[in-house]
């Protein structure tokens, strides 16, 4: 049995520092672990589990090593472990939970070792990336980090979902780990590796490698970008997020260390968990954060929460307290109620154009 499913029907405890929209209830997709992926309210309460039919789940070991949400929200894919590999990448209805057997994914074999490229070593920080140009494959996802540096090899792995088939493998500068991936402007890649942040340039034969020498210098981290190009970074080492250009000038810091109440870094930095714990942009202009952190009133160890910031000014606008670590991927899904439908629509359609950075 997975065990956070006793979770659901429990709820969170949220700690308000500032109102919530009347109009727009945001949900969070998040995992926690290997038992699972959830979708809980802003209040910290469970609104939905992603569980395949009994006969597919018997078929794996450990449900959600990770996952990633489409960029319209509609499609939820679930990374799975079995002996370490994610053979399986289950889809489901983003909004339901319900299983989507033609939409699920399949790679290499679930047994060690693995004849070819065509494998995912226990999934860490998929993406889909908004744009596809060349039609080559939208799906990335970081694979073997576990394990690292005795006899894995960390790379990102690229996947075709419309054809269900393997791409290419693409490797860092150097064998390190790898803590995150995201696409900016001109839908470059961004990989941020154990020994500094890095840029890959898609050409017909695949991407390849603008720079052995890393961006932002020993920055490194979790990241993502803004609506308006710049890149956001988690750093590991100062715990602060800073905005950069996408040319690597810094810009200011959003949000201090200091004001991210986190004191459980130890149980975060890892490759299981990259960095200081996700950072997401979400469709309400704002920026979210998975934070391990023991604040005033928890009796045990650890606690999770996300915090939510202001995009523009890095002010704190809330912190929710959840009943299991947000691994990995942490996505914020906007629920409008019925009057605002119309208008959601228009801003989410606003926000992804202006993600794609079309020249």
């Amino acid at each position: 049995m997975h065990l956070t499913r006793h979770l659901i029907g429990a709820s969170a405890a949220c700690v308000a520092v500032a109102f919530c929209s009347a109009s727009l209830r945001a949900d969070y997709v998040l995992g926690g672990g290997a038992s699972g992926t959830y979708r809980i309210a802003n209040d910290g309460t469970f609104v939905v589990g992603y569980f395949p039919p009994p006969d597919v789940e018997s078929e794996i070991e450990a449900l959600g090593i990770d996952h990633v949400v489409m960029p319209d929200f509609t499609t939820l894919y679930q990374f799975t472990n079995t002996l370490g590999f994610s053979h399986l990448t289950l889809a489901f209805e983003t909004a339901t939970g319900a299983y989507l057997a033609d939409q699920t994914l399949h790679s290499g074999p679930c047994c060690f070792p693995p004849p070819n490229e065509d494998f995912i070593a226990n999934a860490r920080m998929p993406l889909i990336r908004a744009t596809d140009p060349l039609g080559a494959g939208d799906l990335f996802v970081i694979s073997g980090n576990f394990g690292y540096p005795d006899g894995s090899m960390p790379q990102i792995k690229r996947y075709n979902r419309a054809t269900d088939s393997y791409v290419e493998s693409i490797n860092p500068p150097t064998s390190q780990g790898i803590y995150d991936i995201a696409f900016g402007p001109d839908n470059r890649l961004f990989m941020a590796a154990e020994h500094g942040i890095f840029i890959y340039e898609e050409t017909t034969a695949g991407f390849e490698l603008l720079s052995a020498s890393p961006l932002l210098g020993s920055v490194t981290g979790t990241m993502a970008f803004l609506a308006d190009g710049l890149l956001l970074v988690r750093d590991l080492a100062s715990g602060n997020v800073n905005r950069y250009t996408a040319q690597g000038q810094f810009v200011d810091t959003l949000i201090p260390a200091a004001t991210i109440p986190e004191n459980l870094v130890s149980y975060g930095s890892s490759f299981i968990r990259p960095g200081r714990g996700g950072i997401h942009f979400g469709a309400d202009g704002n920026v979210h954060l998975p934070i391990d952190s023991r604040l005033p009133g928890d009796d045990y160890l650890p606690v999770h929460y996300i915090g939510r910031y202001d995009g523009t000014t890095g002010a704190l606008l809330s912190m929710i307290k959840i009943d299991f670590g947000a691994f990995g991927r942490v996505t914020y899904l906007p629920v409008p109620e019925p009057t605002s439908q119309l208008l959601v629509a228009i801003g989410l359609a606003l926000f992804l154009s202006r993600r794609h950075w079309i020249a």
